[in-house]
């Protein structure tokens, strides 16, 4: 009889290694896998969200092959996250842009501009952040609407790449606390968004997903 596996996903910058574990930990198996990052300009970083889902397949399937066919012994899909990479959504949950990822210097020109929103009262000691450079999901986003606002106005779902994995997987829209208070958008004294900085970036809340601790089931 085979003992229980889990199976954890390692959403790197580089790689990606999907890999299966036993319950005492024993590294059983693992596959890595370098996602198909694309520059459509010069200092962007973007992954298809399509070649996403494609990669996690492939690592997923390649593990099933090497034993056997069979991954039946998993009861547990876990993972591990980069974080301010994101996608937005629209009604339909189809992708309206690529996965743009952490190292992208698109917005760089609007660091100042960037500062200056998070000149708030009890910024740092609310979210944790001294402040947020032009490598932080609120700068894409504040670029996105200056540059591509219809696409903005069509969004209805943003997605960082951990969140974006668990949606495909579980139909969930759910983002784990540590990965959601380095995007300095969360008050990390009540593991909740936090308003203030929301509005100053002009983002609705209800286009985010709701904020969990590690270790949360979140169903099938």
């Amino acid at each position: 009889q085979h003992m229980a596996k889990i199976l954890s996903i390692d959403l790197g910058t580089t790689y990606f290694k999907m890999s299966l574990f036993d319950r005492n930990g024993r590294l059983c198996d693992t596959r890595c896998i370098a996602p198909p990052i694309a520059a459509a300009q010069a200092g962007y970083v973007e992954l298809p969200a399509d070649a996403f889902s494609n990669v996690i397949a492939q690592g997923i399937a390649e593990l099933r092959n090497r034993s056997g066919g069979d991954l039946c012994d998993v009861e547990a899909v876990t993972f591990a996250t980069q974080t301010n990479s994101f996608v937005l959504l629209d009604a339909r949950d189809r992708p309206l842009t690529p996965l743009i990822l952490w190292p992208d210097r698109r917005a760089a020109q609007l660091e100042e501009e960037v500062r200056r929103r998070c000149d708030l009262p009890g910024f740092s000691s609310t979210t944790g952040f001294s402040r947020i450079n032009f490598q932080c999901m609120p700068a894409k986003l504040l670029w996105l609407q200056e540059q591509s606002p219809q696409i903005w106005r069509r969004a209805s779902k943003l997605c960082l790449i951990g969140d974006y994995l668990t949606f495909l997987l579980t139909g969930q829209r759910a983002i784990e606390a540590g990965a959601a208070g380095l995007t300095g958008l969360v008050d990390i004294h009540r593991c909740q968004w936090y308003p203030e900085m929301l509005a100053e970036f002009e983002i609705d809340e209800r286009r985010l997903p709701g904020i969990v601790r590690a270790g949360s089931d979140l169903g099938p």
